[in-house]
């Protein structure tokens, strides 16, 4: 490509010789497939087959409209259409027949006729000519903001109140810098293109540390089809909303359930405002500027960052400047966000309409008020709707088109929408619940709606009640350890049958969402209401419905007797004496061996744990962090001592988690109830996070490991294709959320650092906020309590941020590659209904005892075994492991030991199996 995405000589021939070719639209829009790609422009047709990669907006915006009539868009992104003309006439290959309209499909064309008038005499007007001293003034406020928020700090001191202050100041440099940046990218600034071109390039990089390319390859799609799935990336929430009112009903009715939707109005404030620019559009750019080796973009933004450390760390030091960044950028993000949204999320949301350019607009566009506060609030995007009329037109012309575009708008019958400010934001919010209430309704099954596992019968959710019979009404409450108060469970036939002969066919086609049966030791339980006052929580049993659970029933109680007479009133029968004891794969011989393995460890005492061990482990903890603490304390906070100490808390905060896991499988007391009163101190106090969040999790993983749709920790929310399986299945769809064939290269970068500093962080506090579980968040606060007593004396508010950002980031590190080099590279599938031993063994493997590794691992380079029995003292897995080899080696079951590098070096060479699977799949089936 030349300058301006000019064809090469070798790229002509990609074009039809014939330039005087004849078409219909039918010809036309026949031609809109990935790699074969017509369109019209002012009656004449275009093949931009090839040419279409080199498109300086890149590949996406222009093949948006393959097929069809891009008159429009071509005169609304192109401020000097004669210039661009040179670049499409090699692409020529003929017109339009005469008897063909100008415009296609549902295009009017009187609305284009009157729109396209208007165009011309607001170009007549001189209405997209800029004022230079407007953005030279603009950029003069932003410059002044960043002096002044620095040379007060140098001035006065980095205090509590002149941080916030100057962060407040710095914020809003920031997110003017966004709106200056956005004209230069829309070419309204200067009349030549090279000059906007040079200047977004120093504004958005030097100004703002971002990518020019990135954003123009970004936005102009959003302009181009706006409010279009598949097409406008603005509206591409990777599964976390569910936005319009077609795609909530799409979601619900195929019963997907990512995130709980019907709550999205309410978690909108935890993910997007903040996490949005800090998180997402950060890792974003870079990922865009490296894997596109766009060195130019990033040199610019590197210079941005450069500028920023040169004059923060002496002020702030490296961790207290990495946390006035963050924080900028957090308040920076709620700014953008809430400017941006309140235009087009209460709008129209739907797929491809094929609309004539004004009504496209109108549907997905509204305005704000104007005021001088709302223009400068909103970077004059008050004005959306003649923002996206006409792109290239400077801003500050943008109140003297709206009458104009008001009156053509009434004159066709099209809605003209204009809110004010406050009506704006609390649209946003409106529209999020109103599309969350939609998906609800149609998941709905039998009257019960997504996430109801949290609520007491007769709770409203979204406008629906949960439904449950007359006569059950006095057994809906749960007695400590869930067991029923006063009723027993209904028979198949709504009595209280105990005495029935069931068949595993009739057993099996109970295991719908609202009809559970289960078999434990041949006897036949109906766990249909009850499952939702699980201790355990719902999934983890229902995973077992219409199976035989008596093995994982026996893995996860350790006191079978207690936890029986929560089972009585359940019974409703048995299986039929013909019936054999195990259901569908299960090995008979398999199971029988393994269960007398299992009372042959029980009785050798294996089950019973070492206090001292656990209060070792307790106390190495506890000296790691007073030591950090008293490290800092006494010799000051340099560089060094701070690294240093970090390593040592988040040693600490990997071991809690160790042992927080020898609590929540009650493997250490005897009484279950000690286990989990000392869990909590364990999980809240020493790390901050929830047990119950944690119990209904993690024991889902063991239950069914590496079994899709039932182990939540192979959940990649479509970040990662994992195992042989699915990767194949997503190829085969044309799924492409990411570049999967590069997982193995960006899992660095997204996996082992954001798993716990973000995603376990907002998964943990969603769940206590919104089950109300107001005891595990005490807990959790007196963590934060204690963390920042301690260390707020020491850096201060930001820099005691900072430094827990920093403590997770490396104890994700640690916990990522610990649990995953265990199973990521193993089997990874859906349900086979296996007996527990080849399951287990199949999604499993061990790594070489060591010292070292059972410290490093929590004794879980032992998954084997602590799969096998979960609530096993963890320092008497090396006792059983002899004896579970053994009987492996007895039934052919493969049992796979490795190197703690090659365990680790596994989880990367699996993913890039599984991403060279995927991509075959996409370009080949």
């Amino acid at each position: 490509m030349g300058r301006g995405g000019q064809l090469k000589e070798t790229d002509r021939e990609a074009v039809s010789e014939k330039t005087g070719g004849v078409y219909t639209w039918e010809q036309v829009q026949s031609h809109s497939s990935k790699n074969d790609q017509w369109l019209v422009i002012d009656r004449k047709v275009y093949n931009i087959s090839q040419w279409a990669k080199r498109h300086p907006g890149g590949v996406r915006v222009i093949s948006h409209y393959a097929g069809e009539d891009a008159s429009e868009p071509f005169s609304a992104f192109h401020p000097d259409p004669k210039f661009v003309q040179k670049f499409l006439k090699p692409l020529l290959m003929g017109e339009l027949a005469e008897t063909e309209p100008s415009q296609d499909r549902n295009k009017n064309a009187a609305i284009m006729q009157d729109f396209n008038t208007l165009r011309a005499q607001v170009k007549k007007q001189g209405l997209f000519e800029a004022q230079p001293l407007f953005f030279f003034l603009h950029l003069g406020h932003i410059l002044l903001l960043e002096v002044l928020a620095w040379l007060i700090l140098l001035h006065w001191g980095t205090s509590w109140t002149l941080t916030i202050l100057c962060s407040v100041m710095l914020a809003t440099a920031q997110a003017q810098a966004g709106w200056l940046q956005h004209d230069f990218g829309h070419l309204s600034v200067f009349k030549k293109p090279k000059w906007n071109h040079i200047v977004h390039k120093f504004v958005i990089g030097h100004l703002k540390g971002a990518s020019a390319n990135w954003w123009n390859h970004r936005h102009f799609q959003h302009h181009a089809k706006p409010n279009t799935f598949m097409k406008d990336p603005d509206i591409h929430m990777l599964d976390i909303f569910v936005l319009g009112t077609t795609q909530p009903v799409e979601y619900g009715i195929k019963k997907i359930k990512t995130m709980p939707y019907n709550h999205q109005h309410k978690y909108f404030f935890l993910v997007a405002p903040p996490l949005l620019i800090p998180v997402f559009y950060n890792f974003n750019i870079m990922k865009t500027m490296i894997t596109r080796r766009d060195w130019v973009d990033l040199s610019w933004a590197m210079t941005f960052y450069l500028r920023y450390f040169y004059c923060f760390v002496p002020l702030y030091g490296v961790f207290g400047s990495i946390a006035l960044y963050l924080f900028i950028r957090f308040l920076e993000s709620h700014w953008f966000v809430w400017m941006t949204q309140m235009s087009h999320l209460p709008m129209e949301i739907d797929h491809e309409k094929q609309q004539d350019w004004l009504t496209m607009q109108l549907q997905t566009t509204c305005n704000v008020e104007q005021s001088f506060f709302n223009d400068w609030l909103s970077g004059h995007l008050n004005f959306q709707i003649e923002h996206h009329l006409f792109p290239t037109m400077p801003r500050h012309n943008f109140h003297l088109v709206a009458p104009q575009v008001q009156k053509l708008c009434e004159q066709h019958g099209i809605p003209y929408q204009m809110k004010t400010l406050w009506q704006g934001l609390v649209d946003v919010v409106k529209c999020l619940k109103t599309s969350g209430d939609l998906c609800c309704s149609h998941y709905t099954l039998s009257g019960v709606c997504l996430r109801t596992d949290f609520l007491h019968p007769g709770e409203k959710l979204c406008g629906f009640r949960i439904q449950v019979d007359p006569g059950q009404e006095r057994a809906v409450r749960m007695g400590g350890g869930g067991q029923l108060a006063k009723a027993r469970e209904p028979g198949p036939c709504g009595g209280e049958n105990t005495g029935g002969i069931y068949t595993w066919e009739e057993v099996q086609s109970h295991s719908s969402r609202n009809d559970q049966w289960l078999v434990i030791d041949r006897k036949v339980y109906n766990i249909s209401q009850w499952a939702k006052r699980h201790p355990g929580g719902v999934r983890v049993i229902s995973h077992y419905a219409g199976e035989d659970a008596s093995e994982a029933f026996s893995a996860f109680h350790p006191d079978l007797k207690y936890v029986q007479k929560f089972l009585k009133p359940l019974q409703i029968g048995e299986l039929a004496a013909t019936e054999p004891s195990q259901d569908r794969n299960k090995n008979a011989a398999i199971i029988q061996d393994f269960n007398a393995l299992r009372a042959q460890v029980k009785k050798e005492g294996l089950f019973e744990a070492r206090p001292l061990f656990f209060c070792l482990h307790l106390g190495h903890i506890l000296l790691l962090e007073a030591l950090a603490w008293l490290i800092l304390w006494h010799w000051g906070t340099s560089w060094t001592l701070t690294l240093l100490s970090s390593v040592m808390l988040a040693v600490a905060q990997s071991q809690a988690s160790w042992l927080q896991h020898d609590f929540g499988h009650l493997s250490v007391f005897k009484k279950s109830r000690w286990n989990h009163i000392v869990h909590k101190f364990a999980i809240g106090h020493l790390k901050g996070a929830s047990a119950n969040w944690w119990n209904h999790r993690h024991f889902q993983h063991h239950a069914k490991p590496n079994t899709f749709m039932k182990d939540p920790d192979i959940n990649m929310l479509h970040v990662f294709v994992l195992g042989d399986t699915q990767p194949v299945e997503y190829g085969i769809k044309k799924i492409k959320r990411m570049p999967y064939n590069h997982q193995h290269q960006y899992f660095f970068l997204v996996g082992p650092p954001l798993l716990i500093p973000v995603y376990f962080h907002f998964q943990i506090i969603h769940t206590m906020i919104t089950r109300h579980d107001w005891v595990d968040l005490a807990w959790s606060m007196s963590y934060y309590l204690r963390y920042f007593t301690c260390y707020v004396p020491l850096y201060g508010m930001l820099g005691s941020v900072a430094l827990i950002i920093f403590v997770r980031f490396l104890e994700s590190h640690w916990f990522v590659w610990v649990t995953q080099m265990n199973h990521l590279p193993m089997d990874i599938n859906y349900e086979k209904h296996q007996d527990w031993l080849t399951m287990q063994l199949q999604s499993t493997c061990n790594v070489e005892q060591s010292l070292f590794n059972d410290w490093f691992s929590g004794h879980l380079n032992f998954q084997i075994e602590h799969h096998l029995f979960p609530t096993m003292p963890r320092h008497n897995y090396h006792l059983v492991a002899p004896q579970v080899r053994a009987l492996c080696k007895k039934h052919g079951i493969p049992y796979q030991i490795k190197t703690l590098w090659q365990g680790i070096a596994d989880v990367v060479r699996s993913l890039k199996n599984s991403g060279d699977l995927w991509l075959d799949a996409y370009l080949h089936k």
